[in-house]
């Protein structure tokens, strides 16, 4: 059948263009586009990750990240957006949902699977059942990031709780 990382990458840069590139979300994302600010409060794997440096010009002063501290910020962002996704369908609630999905089509998916019950779960989803590791940030903009992920969510889910994703 062939190498379908090509196709794959492909399709990412597809989506990646249409989500950070829509000025006007669809009504029903018009709410909630983006998930809360908070940062979770455990990740799955410990972060290796130096402090933030902050750097000073004599005009203005900025603080910038190191690659490792951004990557594991993206990290727990995409952490964050897993579980609650997740628990969002697991609480059956369209509403908290919206906090958790970046388009029309997660969102409609999302609501498909609380509507026909198609998720199985084996235990209520949170930081310590659900996994996520960030195989490669994709994009990292002030108004975008995202990430081609993996999710382990068999602890949640069954054995059927692995999956790939962009984040």
């Amino acid at each position: 059948m062939g190498d379908r990382k090509p196709w794959a990458m492909l399709a990412a840069v597809a989506l990646l263009t249409t989500a950070c590139n829509d000025s006007t979300p669809p009504p029903t994302l018009a709410t909630a586009t983006t998930a809360p600010t908070t940062v979770a409060s455990s990740v799955t794997t410990p972060p290796t990750t130096a402090p933030p440096t902050t750097t000073t010009s004599t005009t203005s002063t900025s603080t910038t990240q190191s690659p490792d501290a951004r990557f594991a910020e993206i990290e727990r962002m995409a952490q964050e957006a897993s579980v609650g996704r997740l628990r969002a369908i697991y609480d059956r609630d369209p509403t908290a949902l919206l906090a958790w999905v970046g388009s029309q089509t997660a969102y409609d998916n999302g609501v498909e699977i609380i509507e026909k019950g198609t998720l199985d779960f084996v235990a209520e989803p949170d930081n310590s059942t659900v996994g996520l590791t960030v195989v490669e940030v994709l994009l990292d903009r002030s108004d975008c990031v995202a990430a081609s992920v993996e999710v382990d969510a068999r602890l949640t889910l069954g054995p059927t709780g692995q999956a790939s994703s962009i984040y």
